[in-house]
């Protein structure tokens, strides 16, 4: 089994009469036993197991560190316009663990989909569409993503991410 001690410590707050919210988290985390999982496929045309995968889950040794702060923002700065936020650090640090595919030499594990830096805003903005009760909404976001790990036994990121979505909608 895998075991954990963790620590955050927070705030969620909101300020002027409740048109801005700021949250903020660090949190410390502590993993014995992690566990990671090593494949192997036969790539050999010739071999009679030729594209088998096997996939063996082993315990990493020692203790995994796990930290980070989370920071979110939101703004009502009008009541027709919101804007937000919100930024994320993570540092993941796992032990090597034996490798049973490669004689149980202790081999670096990767955490995977979990980018050091990640960060998001949007903007959302309505309006009434004449006399009916309808409105109109407008919404634009964007996220950025650093670098990380796709495999857990292998040293090779992605590109970074940025993704940027907009949307306008006839509500009501």
């Amino acid at each position: 089994p895998e075991e954990v001690k963790s620590y955050e410590i927070g705030a969620k707050t909101e300020f002027f009469d409740n048109r801005v919210r700021l949250n903020v988290a660090g949190y410390l985390m502590d993993r014995t036993g992690t566990q990671t999982d090593f494949d192997n496929v036969d790539t050999n045309p010739n071999s009679p197991t030729f594209n088998l995968h096997t996939e063996e889950t082993r315990n990493a040794p020692g203790t995994s560190h796990i930290k980070g702060v989370e920071v979110d923002l939101v703004v009502r700065a009008t009541d027709a316009l919101t804007l937000g936020a919100s930024y994320a650090y993570t540092d993941a640090q796992v032990p090597a663990t034996a490798n049973p595919f490669l004689n149980n030499v202790l081999f670096p594990v990767f955490v995977v989909y979990t980018p050091l830096h990640a960060a998001s805003a949007y903007l959302d903005y309505e309006r009434p569409l004449g006399g009916s009760g309808m409105r109109v909404l407008f919404h634009l976001d964007a996220a950025y993503g650093a670098p990380n790990y796709s495999f857990q036994n292998e040293p090779v990121k992605t590109d970074s991410s940025f993704i940027v979505n907009g949307r306008i909608a006839i509500a009501d």
